[in-house]
Order: structure tokens, then C-alpha cells, then sequence
């Protein structure tokens, strides 16, 4: 049987070669009718396409790396699938790998995912020091290398929420080797006046410290540490929205507008209540 070509794809399709191009690379400027009739018609055809050659004639794999600092939080999901969203719509495929979360394994992930010819980066764990971002790249968390777009959080607003909950008294900050909020410890450092039973937050730590029960942790959304009564919740799915849409704002060459974006954390009680419907205080 002979190959079917692009051609006979175009002709199905009621479209020209160039269009049936484009809709198998995945260029946003084509229509989500187009596209899906285009890879309608390919399907039923049989058509096959050579992706790593679509790849470089078009300057684009089709590929987008995401890369973690674990696989294990359970958050991780939810995240992974907001990014998934996103590019899926886009055509754009995910490759995911995690780091050991030093230096030396940040480095040994960015050279795998350059040697896959990735378009873009989702980097969210610690940055290997003297290396540089060569294609476009979005970075989770409070530092982002020169060429990165970075996604933190509003630190103003949650800093209010915890001196809301603290309600005057002191606050002690215990932070562990997967703090995510280390800002926190500003207000452990300012309350020196401040009397009563302390607001004990713990956060990121690898096991809990004997003798002491913290009442506010900071840990992603869906899951809870320690026990404690509040915590802080970051949106992991909104955070894999925003992120892969900024990411491929970067590859298509519309640019990272705005470089810096900030979400808006909130403190969430063990029964389901938060700050924002003014739980706290």
C-alpha cells in the first residue's frame, strides 16, 4: 500500500498543505475546527508524519519539559494536570522528570531535557548554579534566572493572613529543607514585644520536632502535615494552568508579559474554611 502524504490529508480535509502542516505542529493560529479536521482526516488515512523532522523544519519539537523537585507530594498531580490542559490543547506533548533536589542533579535534568530538544521549560525546585536558560522557560517559586519568566507568590498578602491569624501574638518560625514560604520568618523576626502562646508555624520540614504541635503548616494544596489546624494552600492545578500558558505565550514568540506573576495564597482551616471568607481573626 503506498504512503499516504500530506497532500491526500490536505485534499480530505478541504484545506492546503500548509494548513494540514500546521495543525499537525500544533500552531495556535490554526482554529480548533481546522485542527480537529485536519487530524480527523490523518487518522482515517492513516497518515503518518516523522515528528523530529516536523520538528526541525518547523524550529519547533512539539515537546515541553516540566521539571520537579520530587514526583512524590501528592499535589503533583494536580499541577501536572493543569500543565497537561493546556498544552494538549496547543498540541504540545509533556516530558516530566524530577531532581534530587541539590545543585548536581539540576544540572544532570537540564542537559537531559536540552539533549530532547525541548521548546520550553516548567522548572519548579533548585536552579543549578552557573548554568544558563537557553530556551524559553517559566520558574515556580521566589527566583528565576536571567531569560525566565517567574510565577511566585504574593508575599504582602500572606504575611497579612498569618499576622491576621496570629492576632498579637509572637510567632515562631520553624523552617525545614523544603521551605516554600521562608519570607515567613520576617515576622518571627519583627514580634519580639509581642506576648501569649506563640502561632508555631512549621514549614517544609522532613520530620516533626518532639514535644511541639505546630497550628499553622505550609504545605501545597491537598494534603495536610503535622496535623495542624491551618495551613497554607497554594492552587496546584491553577498554578499548571497559568504556568503552561505562559510558557507557550514564550515559544510562539508572543513573549513573557508580565516576567513576574504572583498568586494569591490562603490560609485554610482543617474543616474546610479559609481567610478569604473571613475565618481568620
Amino acid at each position: 500500500m503506498d504512503k499516504v502524504t500530506m497532500s491526500q490529508v490536505a485534499e480530505a480535509a478541504g484545506v492546503n498543505k500548509a494548513t494540514v502542516s500546521r495543525a499537525l505542529r500544533g500552531d495556535r493560529r490554526i482554529s480548533e475546527a481546522t485542527h480537529a479536521r485536519v487530524w480527523a482526516a490523518a487518522r482515517r488515512l492513516g497518515y503518518e508524519r516523522n515528528a523530529l523532522a516536523s520538528g526541525l523544519s518547523s524550529r519547533h519539537s512539539g515537546v515541553v519539559g516540566l521539571v520537579l523537585a520530587s514526583l512524590r507530594p501528592s499535589w503533583t498531580g494536580a499541577l501536572i494536570s493543569g500543565v497537561s490542559r493546556v498544552l494538549a490543547r496547543a498540541r504540545v506533548d509533556l516530558l516530566i522528570s524530577s531532581i534530587d533536589g541539590n545543585g548536581r542533579g539540576a544540572s544532570t535534568v537540564l542537559r537531559r531535557m536540552t539533549s530532547r530538544r525541548v521548546d520550553g521549560l516548567i522548572w519548579l525546585g533548585p536552579w543549578a548554579d552557573g548554568e544558563t536558560v537557553d530556551v524559553p522557560a517559566v520558574f515556580l517559586g521566589d527566583g528565576a534566572p536571567l531569560g525566565g519568566c517567574q510565577i511566585g507568590t504574593d508575599r504582602e498578602e500572606l504575611l497579612r493572613q498569618v499576622r491576621t491569624l496570629a492576632n498579637g501574638r509572637p510567632i515562631l518560625y520553624r523552617q525545614g529543607p523544603n521551605a516554600s514560604f521562608c519570607f515567613l520568618e520576617e515576622l518571627a523576626a519583627a514580634d519580639g514585644a509581642a506576648e501569649g502562646a506563640p502561632l508555631v508555624i512549621w514549614d517544609g520540614l522532613s520530620s516533626p520536632i518532639e514535644g511541639e504541635r505546630p497550628e499553622l503548616a505550609c504545605v501545597p494544596q491537598g494534603a495536610w502535615d503535622w496535623n495542624a489546624p491551618w495551613r497554607v494552600e497554594l492552587p496546584a492545578a491553577e498554578l499548571g494552568v497559568l504556568s503552561g500558558r505562559l510558557l507557550l505565550n514564550c515559544v510562539f514568540g508572543r513573549g513573557c508579559r508580565p516576567a513576574k506573576v504572583s498568586v494569591r495564597p490562603n490560609l485554610v482551616s482543617r474543616v474546610g474554611t479559609s481567610e478569604a471568607e473571613g475565618d481568620v481573626g
